[in-house]
């Protein structure tokens, strides 16, 4: 099947979110969007949204040391005074 025939319409496509408490974080995950999960060891866990097993991983909890504030950026480098805004 073609990559374009997998993706549904209004669904995640791939997103990595890193948290300080992976436990806790799949358990808020699972209740609130009914996704399930991936282990991959102590520090990962893919995510899938829940729609089955056949479904590709939509993306991942990486455990973390810290919370970080802000949000995503368009560019390989943090948004700066001189540098990209966000997007």
């Amino acid at each position: 099947m073609a990559d374009t025939e997998r993706r549904r319409h209004h669904a995640i496509d791939y997103i990595e979110l890193t948290v300080t408490d992976l436990a806790a974080a799949r358990r808020f995950y699972a209740d609130a969007f009914g996704w399930e999960f991936n282990d991959y060891g102590p520090q990962y866990a893919g995510i899938r949204d829940g729609s089955g097993e056949s479904v590709p991983e939509v993306g991942g909890l990486a455990l973390g040391t810290e919370v970080r504030t802000g949000g995503p950026w368009c560019c390989s480098t943090p948004p700066t005074s001189t540098g990209p805004s966000p997007r």
